[in-house]
C-alpha cells in the first residue's frame, strides 16, 4: 500500500479502526506508560483494542501519548485523527510534541460561531493537512462523519517543520460542553519526505539507486513508493531517481 493509499484508507476506515497499525490498550498508557507507536509506509500510529472515553463538559479533557523511535526530520506534518463523538462541536483537539514543546490546535470547536453551539454532527475522522482546501472549522456534513476527510487545522502543521519526528507526541481531546459524549478510536502522524524511497528519513545516493533497481526490475517495490515517486506521476522509474539525486544535492527546491 502506498503512503497515498494509506492516507485514503484511513479517512475511509477510521471509526472502525480497520487500519493495519496495531491495536493497543489505553489502560497501559493510563498506568502511567506511554503507547508505543506502530509504523506503516512511513507513519506512525496508534488504534486503540479500549477506546478511551473523553470526558463530558471537562476542558481538561483526555491526554494521549504516542512515542516515536525515529531519526526523520519533519517536514509537511499530516495527523490522521479519528473519534467517535455525539456532537463534534464539542470538540477541541491539539497535537503537541513534548521533546520541544510546540503545540498546534488542530480543530477547535467546528462550526463556531456560524452556529450557535457548533456542529452538531457526529464523529470526526479527518487527516489534518495544511495544504487542504477547506478549514477543519468550517465542515460540517449532515451525515455522520459530520468532518470526514482532508482539511485543513485551525493552526498550521507547518510549526513542526525542521523537528525530528522522534519523541513522545500528545493528542489532547477536549469536550467543552455538556450532555454529548465520546471516545478516540485512533490517531497518527506522517511526515513527507521526498525522495526517501528507504523510509530511513534521509534522501540520498541510496534512494536514487533502489529506485533504478526497482525500474530495472532487480528488487520489489522501495519501503516508501510515495516518496519514492517523486514527480508524483504515478509511476517509479529512472526519471524521479535522477530528480532523486537533484534534490540530495540541493539542486531542487524543498
Amino acid at each position: 500500500m502506498t503512503q497515498r493509499l494509506l492516507l485514503t484508507a484511513f479517512a475511509l476506515v477510521a471509526l472502525a479502526g480497520a487500519l493495519s497499525f496495531g491495536t493497543v490498550s489505553h489502560a497501559q498508557e493510563a498506568a502511567g506508560g506511554c503507547t508505543p507507536a506502530t509504523t506503516e509506509e512511513g507513519g506512525f500510529g496508534v488504534i486503540y483494542n479500549m477506546p478511551p472515553a473523553i470526558p463530558d463538559n471537562d476542558t481538561g479533557g483526555i491526554s494521549l501519548c504516542m512515542n516515536v523511535t525515529s531519526t526523520q526530520s519533519i517536514y509537511d506534518l499530516r495527523v490522521m485523527v479519528g473519534i467517535a463523538h455525539t456532537w463534534v462541536g464539542d470538540l477541541v483537539v491539539t497535537l503537541r510534541h513534548e521533546q520541544t514543546g510546540t503545540t498546534v490546535t488542530l480543530v477547535d470547536r467546528p462550526g463556531l460561531p456560524a452556529m450557535v453551539n457548533g456542529c452538531g454532527g457526529d464523529d470526526l475522522a479527518v487527516l489534518f493537512d495544511d495544504g487542504a482546501p477547506t478549514a477543519a472549522e468550517d465542515e460540517c456534513a449532515v451525515s455522520p462523519p459530520a468532518l470526514f476527510g482532508t482539511f485543513r487545522p485551525s493552526s498550521p502543521l507547518s510549526a513542526f517543520d525542521g523537528e525530528t519526528i522522534g519523541g513522545r507526541w500528545w493528542l489532547e481531546v477536549s469536550d467543552v460542553a455538556a450532555q454529548d459524549t465520546g471516545i478516540v478510536h485512533q490517531w497518527g502522524i506522517i511526515s513527507f519526505v521526498r525522495g526517501d524511497a528507504d523510509c530511513n528519513g534521509h534522501t540520498n545516493a541510496i534512494d536514487a539507486a533502489l529506485v533504478l533497481q526497482y525500474d530495472a526490475g532487480l528488487t520489489g517495490l522501495p519501503a516508501c513508493p510515495a516518496y519514492a515517486d517523486f514527480n508524483s506521476d504515478m509511476v517509479i522509474n529512472s526519471i524521479d531517481a535522477a530528480l532523486i539525486l537533484q534534490f540530495a544535492a540541493g539542486l531542487l527546491p524543498v
